[in-house]
């Protein structure tokens, strides 16, 4: 006689095991505080997006703790320590030059519409130039316009930068500070809070969001902002490209589906954070004068040129006109998210 309640039982089982089996999991890094924007949705809700997609095959563990400081995100991915990580597009200069569009100055409007620019820009030029060999680029976004946050001392004319110590995120800003004079002062993003209060910086080339997250609203008095910015950072979300080829194609479709739209959220997300941010400090904002930006704009000029000439030798048959393209796609998804907002 059969035992239907034991079978029932051992096929259930077998049934249980046999999903198990077919679980992978993939190690995503964050070296991002969890009430960053960033983690927040690059990270922890594109990982949930990805295990629902997949209907649970694929699991996606963050580790507690960074498994590497932030310049070694590509490194950790491409040597496998992580499957998916988050790269700023500066950390690997020397690979990544075309997405350095987005960092030039005078060259962003927000973080949603930037971000959206950024990925229509690298899908339709970029892509063809393989920088991301090895990796599958999963999303980009970028941070808001940089403008200049200053302690006790406005910063009013170009000679008000002489000497000036600022803390500025590494990349294309620290060259900006020296065009103008200044001494750029690098350090990880965690260390903000130490060069404020120690006062070992004059300024720091930031935007308010990031001032509110890292704590230093006391420390800082004036912000002088300049149209489009000094410049920005821009970030890539990367899964190592063997992990993504060991993949079912079911799987990456469902990452695909999972990273639709990601750019925008991700922006918008950081926007909201640079907003909150500008109604809980007590800035002094001021516009830099046409003076001041008449000085200023040979040298930030500068890296807008040597952009062109590096995406010219990566193979862009007309970069000027990607860059105006670069600008058209970003007033068009500002314009896109201002409806949206109304």
């Amino acid at each position: 006689m059969i035992d239907w309640k034991h079978l029932a039982a051992a096929v259930a089982a077998c049934l249980a095991t046999a999903a198990q089996a077919q679980t992978k999991e993939l190690i995503y890094n964050s070296y991002l505080p969890p009430f960053d924007p960033v983690h927040r949705i690059a990270v922890v809700d594109f990982a949930k997006r990805i295990e629902a997609e997949t209907g649970g095959t694929l699991k996606i563990t963050i580790p507690a703790s960074s498994l590497a400081p932030s310049p070694r995100q590509w490194d950790i991915v491409s040597q496998k320590v992580a499957d998916l990580a988050v790269v700023a597009h500066y950390s690997q200069r020397s690979r990544l030059q075309l997405p350095l569009i987005a960092d030039l100055p005078f060259n962003a409007a927000n973080a949603e519409s930037a971000s959206v620019a950024l990925w229509n820009v690298q899908q339709k030029y970029f892509d063809q130039a393989n920088e991301f060999k090895g990796m599958k680029l999963l999303s980009m976004h970028t941070l808001p316009p940089r403008h200049l946050v200053s302690s006790d001392k406005e910063v009013k004319t170009i000679e008000d930068f002489r000497a000036l110590k600022v803390w500025t995120p590494a990349g294309e800003l620290t060259d900006i500070v020296r065009g103008l004079g200044g001494v750029a002062v690098y350090s990880t993003l965690a260390q903000l809070y130490e060069y404020a209060s120690k006062h070992t910086v004059d300024a720091f080339m930031v935007g308010p969001g990031t001032i509110a997250q890292q704590k230093v609203g006391d420390y800082v008095k004036y912000m002088m902002e300049v149209p489009g910015g000094f410049g920005t950072v821009s970030f890539a979300v990367v899964m190592n490209g063997d992990t993504w080829n060991g993949l079912s194609d079911a799987q990456r479709a469902a990452v695909q589906r999972a990273a639709e739209g990601l750019p925008q959220r991700t922006g918008r997300a950081i926007d909201e954070r640079e907003r909150d941010g500008m109604k809980a400090i007590k800035l002094q904002v001021s516009q830099a004068s046409a003076d001041i930006l008449a000085k200023m704009e040979p040298v930030m000029r500068t890296q807008e040129y040597e952009w062109v000439e590096s995406a010219r030798k990566r193979g862009v048959a007309n970069p000027e006109q990607v860059l105006k393209a670069y600008r058209e796609e970003m007033a068009k998804a500002a314009e896109a998210a201002g409806a949206h907002e109304r």
